[in-house]
């Protein structure tokens, strides 16, 4: 796809989810986070022939998303969607399977509507601070300290534990940690901003 339709796209995949929203809550919320997901998981299915990795967290089931946008935030009609090197779904407490586009709908229904359903009740700008708002303490020192949104399994750095300092936009979140060629999710979903203390119990015994 070519970059100048990239805003495109994404002001269209937004429109359909705000409306969306207001149709469900009677109210809007900031999402072009979330519509950016949505874009990325079809650019993904795409890519994969409509196929999508999907990975059990606690009981729920979520996309894998593997791929990111590369270039200016600040600027959409410079970005484009680009495949990280590689996604790692190596913590082996959880199940890895696969999923069609049709079924990931359902999927990203239930986690979804925790998700927004939690920014909702947030006074916070999902907009991106210099300010810290979260400071995700584990028992491990120097690992990464990772986040993905509730409905989603994808690596997000925070910063390096422990204790990690970072910001994190409203909404329900899981934490983890990873190194080269290990990844842990914690179960735990998280609504953000907190006041409690987040502790990352891994990784496992």
């Amino acid at each position: 796809m070519e970059r100048h339709a990239l805003k495109r796209d994404l002001r269209h995949v937004d429109h359909i989810l705000s409306g969306t929203i207001v149709d469900s809550v009677g109210s809007r919320i900031r999402s072009r986070d979330v519509s950016e997901d949505l874009y990325l998981l079809a650019h993904q299915a795409a890519a994969r022939e409509g196929s999508v990795p999907i990975i059990q967290i606690g009981n729920t089931w979520v996309p894998g998303l593997e791929f990111q946008f590369d270039g200016d935030p600040w600027k959409p009609e410079r970005r484009v969607a680009v495949k990280r090197s590689r996604e790692q779904w190596a913590d082996k407490r959880f199940q890895v399977d696969s999923a069609s586009t049709r079924d990931i709908p359902d999927l990203l229904a239930r986690p979804l509507s925790f998700f927004l359903g939690s920014r909702l009740r947030s006074k916070s700008s999902p907009r991106a601070s210099v300010s810290p708002n979260v400071a995700v303490h584990s028992r491990e020192h120097g690992w990464q300290v990772i986040y993905t949104p509730f409905y989603l399994a994808h690596q997000n750095g925070l910063g390096r534990s422990t204790p990690a300092h970072g910001f994190v936009p409203p909404g329900r979140f899981r934490f983890g940690i990873a190194k080269p060629g290990r990844v842990f999710w914690d179960e735990t979903g998280w609504d953000i901003p907190t006041s409690s203390r987040i502790f990352v119990p891994l990784p496992p015994p």
